[in-house]
Parts: C-alpha cells; structure tokens; sequence
C-alpha cells in the first residue's frame, strides 16, 4: 500500500515566502510588486465570499488564506497601510499582491499603477 504525505496550507504558505523573501529579512517578511484593482471590479464576488470594495483595505494574493491581514508598505516612500486578504490574484506575472483603490491612493503609487513592497502577516 503506497504512503500518502499530506502538506499543510500553512507548510505551502511559508515555503512559498521563503521562495520570494531575500536573504536577510524576517521569514513572514515578503517583497514584491503591487498592483491594485480597478474600480470596475466594485460589487464583483471575492474568492473569500464578500463584495469587492474599491474603497475597503482589501487585498488579493495567490497563497495566503483569506482573512490574513498583512502591513504593505511602498519601499518607494515608507507608507503603510494594513490590508486583509479576502480575494485570490494577482494573475499578472511578476505581481505578488494586488490592493484596493484606496489602499493605493494610501501607500501613494495610484497614478504609477505599481510598486515594490514589502508585506508581513500582523496579528
């Protein structure tokens, strides 16, 4: 009879930090493009369940669980805002987070569209 091995979500989740966290920085620290959503996408349904909300301090990610609050901040001006994670993306290659409208007009990279970031889990 074969062995099956199970990983845990959390297992994945953390190998996959560690993938995109350079050396030197804190394990739950990871660093990345942002992009945000377009408010076109006000009222569409989140992979978490909810509405989306252009002006809600939401975030989309393809690994982390939903309801994750992470702390973004631009590495371009130290601004920060925290975020939760309710919605799955960014699918564009290279982004690793995706942020609302008004966490963008926050972290003030609204009118380049993206930005280096970096983001942690807080509790």
């Amino acid at each position: 009879m074969k062995r099956m091995h199970f990983i845990s979500a959390a297992a994945l989740t953390m190998a996959a930090a560690l993938a995109q966290t350079p050396p030197g920085t804190q394990p739950n620290e990871m660093t990345g493009v942002c992009s945000y959503y377009a408010r076109m996408h006000d009222g569409h349904i989140t992979a978490g369940g909810e509405k989306f909300d252009s002006n809600a301090m939401t975030a989309a990610h393809r690994q982390l669980p939903m309801g994750t609050k992470l702390k973004v901040t631009n590495l371009a001006n130290d601004k920060t805002v925290v975020v939760t994670v309710n919605d799955r993306g960014p699918f564009v290659k290279g982004r690793a987070l995706s942020v609302t409208h008004r966490a963008a007009e926050e972290l003030d990279f609204r009118k380049q569209g993206v930005a280096k970031v970096k983001f942690e889990q807080v509790q």
